[in-house]
């Protein structure tokens, strides 16, 4: 289990590195939305009215995520063009 997360962390930060620069927004973009949906219950608690902001933050990356990957598909193509 703990090698598969290390070699999960070894390919996201080799991609990150290899990745133009929208690609690395969506990228993170993505990883901060799947890391924020455990901890937005517990903000909500802690920060008055967390919620909707949540509600904005999520909508913002979501939309990055999708043009990063929409991207990444792009450079897969490419890659496998040429």
């Amino acid at each position: 289990m703990i090698e598969a997360f290390f070699d999960l962390r070894s390919r996201f930060r080799s991609r990150l590195a290899t990745a133009s620069a929208l690609e690395r927004i969506g990228l993170l973009a993505g990883a901060f939305f799947l890391a924020s949906l455990p901890i937005a219950p517990l903000l909500a608690v802690v920060v008055p009215g967390f919620e909707g902001w949540g509600l904005f933050q999520r909508t913002c990356t979501a939309v990055l995520w999708g043009v990063g990957m929409h991207s990444f598909g792009e450079w897969t193509e490419s890659q496998h063009a040429g």
